[in-house]
C-alpha cells in the first residue's frame, strides 16, 4: 500500500513540484540579474541545519533585497560564497556573485522551504530496483525511493551508460534519499527535484 502511495505521489504529485522548481530556478537568471545591484552586507542568519558553514577570511554576508533574498538568495552563504569560491575568482564582483546564486546554487532559500526540504533518515528509506549507484565508480542502475513514515516523499536515480562508452546519462527526479547508513543517516536540504545530466562522465567499473 506504502508503496503504491508512493508510485501515485510521485505521478501526481513530486513530478508537479519538480517543474515549479525548475521554473523557479530558470526564473532566477533574471531576478538575479535584477537584485544584485542592491544587494547589501548583513548579519548572516543563524544557520540550523547539519551541514556546517564554511566560510573564508574576510567572507562577508551578502543578501539580496527582499523579496529574492527569500527565494534566490542563500542564507547559507549569502552572495558571496563558500571556502572554495575565492579559487574561482573575485568574489566581490557582479559576476562572480551571479555565478553563485544564479548559476551555482539556483533559488537556494527556495530549496529549504518545507515542501522542498526535510530530514529522512536511512532505515526508514525503502527503495525497488539497484542496490548501489556510484557515479563515481562506474556503477549503473535504477533505484526508486520512498519514505516509508512519509511515502510521498519520494524520488529516482537513474544512470544509464551509452553502450561500451564513458559517457551516459544520470537523472535525478525527487527527493534525494539516502538507503544505506554508509550513505548517511539524513538527508538535509534537497537542491533540486530535476537534475538531469545527458552526457555525465560515468568511468568503467574496472577502472
Amino acid at each position: 500500500m506504502k508503496l503504491l502511495i508512493a508510485i501515485l505521489s510521485f505521478i501526481f504529485l513530486i513530478i508537479p513540484i519538480a517543474v515549479i522548481d525548475l521554473l523557479v530556478k530558470l526564473l532566477g537568471l533574471i531576478a538575479v540579474a535584477i537584485a544584485l545591484p542592491f544587494a547589501k552586507e548583513k548579519e548572516a542568519p543563524e544557520w540550523n541545519y547539519p551541514s556546517e558553514r564554511i566560510t573564508y577570511d574576510g567572507w562577508k554576508f551578502i543578501a539580496l533585497p527582499e523579496p529574492f533574498q527569500s527565494i534566490w538568495g542563500s542564507d547559507k552563504y549569502g552572495a558571496n560564497g563558500n571556502f572554495l569560491w575565492p579559487a574561482h575568482g573575485d568574489v566581490d564582483s557582479f559576476i562572480m556573485r551571479y555565478r553563485w546564486l544564479a548559476l551555482r546554487n539556483p533559488a537556494s532559500n527556495w530549496s529549504y522551504n518545507p515542501l522542498m526540504n526535510y530530514i529522512a533518515k536511512y532505515e526508514n528509506i525503502e527503495h525497488i530496483g539497484s542496490d548501489k549507484i556510484d557515479d563515481n565508480n562506474g556503477i549503473t542502475g535504477f533505484r526508486f525511493t520512498y519514505d516509508k513514515t512519509a511515502p510521498w516523499r519520494s524520488g529516482l536515480v537513474w544512470l544509464k551508460r551509452y553502450g561500451n562508452s564513458e559517457r551516459g546519462l544520470w537523472m535525478r527526479l525527487g527527493f534525494l534519499q539516502y538507503n544505506d547508513k554508509d550513505s548517511g543517516e539524513f538527508v538535509s536540504a534537497l537542491k533540486g527535484m530535476l537534475l538531469p545530466h545527458p552526457w555525465k562522465k560515468i568511468p568503467k567499473p574496472d577502472k
